[in-house]
């Protein structure tokens, strides 16, 4: 700035130095009009020259501030990006751990099946000896008074559906209104068939070494691989 300035003054002294050598002999001949006119050339060119440098000098200036807040301007920028990518990382983390958390939470099909029809509880009863679950249609063609898993005595008559695990389960678990029920159903209706089927005394029979057993285990040996061997095939229904 102070380079600027002193070169201006000398610009201005030298301007100052040739008005007065070209008014000087004018003045001598008494032409007062045309040293006028001179002079106000003179002071037309010291006008521009001193607006040039002001234009200049605030340009200098101006560039001068620009090199003392671009330092700062640009950590500033580092820190913001870095906050930035430090909060997305944040609620990225936040995010997964919500979803786990989820995940691990929901309830899964397997906790809500039917020991005995092997699909979702309908109408689920909760035995209250033993706390086992079945679906109410399963126990009534079971048509047992003992639990069908621990052998727990209970009397259906004192069972009702647990109404609130029934909303739980609709609400987790809706029917699908797209997809045809009669596969399900078919295979609840020969699961029971088999239960009806074997929760009928059988007749008497011819002693033979088989019956060295209780009947009792045979029944339930046979009873435990129709289950077997329809849970195996309901596959393909």
């Amino acid at each position: 700035m102070s380079r600027i300035t002193h070169h201006g003054q000398q610009v201005l002294d030298d301007l100052l130095s040739k008005a007065n050598d070209l008014t000087h002999p004018i003045r001598n001949n008494g032409n007062l009009g045309l040293e006028q006119c001179l002079r106000q050339l003179c002071g037309l060119e010291r006008d521009l020259y001193l607006h040039h440098h002001y234009i200049d000098s605030q340009f200098l200036v101006l560039w001068d501030t620009l090199a003392l807040v671009e330092a700062p301007a640009a950590r500033l920028q580092a820190d913001w990006h870095q906050r930035h990518q430090e909060s997305v990382a944040a609620s990225q983390a936040i995010e997964d751990k919500v979803r786990t958390l989820i995940e691990h939470s929901a309830p899964q099909a397997d906790d809500f099946t039917c020991a005995i029809c092997l699909a979702i509880f309908t109408d689920p009863i909760t035995l209250p000896a033993c706390l086992h679950t079945f679906c109410k249609s399963c126990l009534d063609h079971a048509n047992k008074t003992v639990c069908p898993l621990c052998r727990s005595p209970f009397r259906l008559q004192d069972c009702s559906v647990n109404v609130s695990l029934s909303n739980f389960i609709r609400f987790f678990f809706p029917p699908e209104p797209d997809l045809p029920s009669k596969p399900c159903s078919r295979r609840r209706s020969m699961i029971h068939a088999v239960v009806r089927q074997w929760s009928v005394r059988p007749p008497a029979r011819k002693a033979s070494i088989r019956e060295e057993r209780p009947r009792s285990f045979w029944v339930d040996q046979r009873y435990n691989q129709e289950l077997l061997n329809l849970s195996r095939r309901s596959l393909w229904f």
